[in-house]
């Protein structure tokens, strides 16, 4: 007799939000790239210096840039720039080239970055409830980052921007 192919079931599809805590529906798993060159990320001159601020909800690190024509004297814009799955702050800001925006036009840019240990993906978290509210989880993190830097840098408060790429965008 002969012999019958086995039989497949329709494929079971995981919830977006679950393949998003992992990167699998960006098909990104695994993918490493080869990191950005100093070149890339600020121009020459210029100030891209690491910081980390933590509270209540766990402790992130960020990327400052600071533009050669910064003085104390002067409050400048600050843009926060929340960068995308399996994204670094170096990563997000090759891509967009915004230090050499914010260098022409004398803006503060921060880059909170997101931990694989939150996420393994490195995918800012918008999908959890507990990382919806303001003063909770993720959005606190950010908000603190922005605070600090707006504290320890001359920043207009009526100019400060937050832009994202992906889950950054989603946050």
């Amino acid at each position: 007799a002969p012999e019958e192919a086995p039989t497949v079931g329709p494929r079971r599809r995981r919830p977006l939000f679950d393949r998003a805590k992992d990167g699998t529906w960006l098909g990104m798993r695994g993918v490493k790239r080869a990191p950005a060159s100093a070149t890339d990320i600020a121009p020459e001159g210029a100030k891209f210096i690491e910081g980390t601020y933590s509270n209540k909800a766990g402790s992130r690190t960020y990327k400052l840039f600071v533009p050669q024509g910064y003085h104390q004297s002067q409050p400048l814009p600050l843009i926060v720039m929340l960068h995308g799955c399996t994204q670094s702050p170096d990563d997000f800001a090759a891509g967009t080239r915004m230090n050499f925006i914010a260098e022409e036009q004398t803006c503060l840019v921060v880059y909170p970055a997101q931990r694989s240990d939150a996420n393994p993906s490195k995918c800012w978290n918008w999908f959890r409830s507990a990382d919806q509210s303001r003063d909770e989880g993720e959005p606190s993190l950010i908000a603190g980052i922005t605070r600090q830097v707006m504290q320890d840098y001359s920043v207009d408060p009526a100019r400060v921007f937050v832009a994202g790429l992906s889950a950054g965008g989603a946050a």
